[in-house]
Formats: structure tokens, C-alpha cells, sequence
């Protein structure tokens, strides 16, 4: 099952490759931009000494690997995007029972965010040569749990294929699922306010405390439970061929 959502996921990938491509490159500019920049007005000339103090900084550096993560979780969403959660049309057609296609599901899921962290960890290190934006255990689990949970939640978009349109109520609004809702809008916000709350903290130099971190665990219990809750009814909605690559049928169907 591995080899087959693996190559599932490499057909997705050659035909938004282009898009994939661009979208790295330009968020590549922009963080080696807003490095540039940031050297630029710390200094008054651009020279090898002169870089050297900047990145000696320790406040400089929460800074720059700050606005160099977001960037590149930016640019992790555009490329989910590109590859949306949906079972494989072979699936549709071949004698599996709905539960070996939840678990193809989950893997591909699985495989989803294990690629996702890989490619902001080395997105991130190879442009300022570290990835943790903190020393400290806690910093760095506190991290990696907002990483986690952004991830799972850029990937879980069940897309529609290359045939019909998605489905609109009579007032033209499209139709989403509880659960799409409060993935895609609300909890996608949240994260993203979380986030930029971690790194700014990071930034300003406000060490943790018993209290900031007692924050981070109700916030992290509230946001498992969200995934719990969402991550079941949108996988079994990726199981509908309907849902996922028909959601409006053709009007000439029929006839």
C-alpha cells in the first residue's frame, strides 16, 4: 500500500510540478530578500564583517529564522494546495473495503506531513543554517507541536479532480462540511495567529514560565481535540468519488 500511495503522490506532483516549482523559488526570493534587507538597515555597508555581526546577534537570529519559517509554512500551504487530500480513481474501481481505503488515506496523510516537515527543515537550514529558533527543549517541542499541527491541517483539503465544479447552495455560496469549515477557516486562523504569537515572543526575548507554558498545553489540548474531531469525517469524505472528483455532474450526462 506504501508504494502505491507514494506513487500516487508523485502523479499528483508532476502535474502541478510547474506551479510547485514557482512557488518555492518566489518564496526563496522573498526570505533571501527579507534577509538582505534586514542586514541592509542593521549596517551601513554590505561587507562580509559587517554580516558576520548581524548573525552574531542572538536577537537577530530569532528574528531571521522567524520570518524565514513563516515564509516557508506560507509556501507549504500553496503547495498542498497543489496536492489535495482525495483517494486515487483506481481505488474508486478496485475491490477494497472502505476500511483499507481509510487506512490508504491516512498514510497518504501520514506521508503528507512527514514531507511537509522535511521540506520547511531543510527549506529553513539550508537559507540560515539552523531550524529551531530557541535552544531549549521546551521552545523547541512548543515548535514543533505548532509545525505539527499546521501541517495536518494545510492537508486536510479534500480537493476535487479535473471534471465538475464544486457544489453551491441556490444562492451561489459553495457548499462546505462542518468539519471542511472549521479546518479551513477557523482553526487555519488560529494556528496562524498562534504561530506568529510563538515566534514574536521568540523575538522579543520573553523567556517561558510556568505560567506561558501551562498556555501552550490548554492550547495544544484544545487543538488535538480539534484535529481528532475533523480528521475522521474528512477522510471519509476523500472515499466519495462524487465529493472529491464529480461534485457537480455534467448537464449532457443522460442524454
Amino acid at each position: 500500500m506504501l508504494k502505491i500511495v507514494l506513487n500516487d503522490l508523485f502523479i499528483s506532483f508532476k502535474k502541478s510540478w510547474i506551479s510547485i516549482l514557482l512557488y518555492t523559488i518566489f518564496m526563496f526570493y522573498i526570505a533571501n530578500y527579507t534577509i538582505s534587507l534586514f542586514i541592509v538597515l542593521t549596517n551601513q555597508e554590505m561587507t562580509r564583517e559587517s554580516v558576520y555581526q548581524v548573525f552574531a546577534s542572538e536577537q537577530t537570529q530569532n528574528i531571521i529564522i522567524s520570518v524565514t519559517n513563516i515564509i516557508y509554512i506560507l509556501t507549504l500551504f500553496l503547495i498542498t494546495k497543489k496536492i489535495p487530500l482525495r483517494l486515487s480513481k483506481a481505488m474508486f474501481v478496485c475491490p477494497a473495503s472502505d476500511k483499507d481505503k481509510m487506512k490508504y488515506m491516512y498514510l497518504q496523510l501520514l506521508l503528507k506531513v512527514i514531507l511537509g516537515f522535511v521540506f520547511i527543515f531543510l527549506s529553513t537550514y539550508l537559507m540560515v543554517g539552523v531550524f529551531f529558533i530557541n535552544k531549549g527543549l521546551i521552545q523547541n517541542i512548543i515548535e514543533l507541536g505548532l509545525l505539527l499541527f499546521l501541517i495536518i491541517t494545510f492537508n486536510l483539503k479534500v480537493g476535487i479532480g479535473e471534471e465538475g465544479l464544486k457544489k453551491k447552495d441556490k444562492k451561489g455560496y459553495i457548499i462546505y462540511t462542518k468539519e471542511e469549515e472549521i479546518i479551513n477557516y477557523y482553526f487555519f486562523s488560529i494556528l496562524l495567529i498562534e504561530t506568529i504569537l510563538f515566534y514574536s515572543l521568540n523575538a522579543i526575548k520573553i523567556n517561558s514560565n510556568i505560567f506561558i507554558i501551562i498556555g501552550w498545553i490548554i492550547i495544544f489540548i484544545i487543538n488535538s481535540y480539534v484535529i481528532y474531531k475533523c480528521t475522521s469525517p474528512l477522510i471519509k469524505k476523500s472515499l466519495s468519488f462524487e465529493d472529491v472528483y464529480r461534485q457537480v455532474p455534467d448537464k449532457e450526462e443522460g442524454y
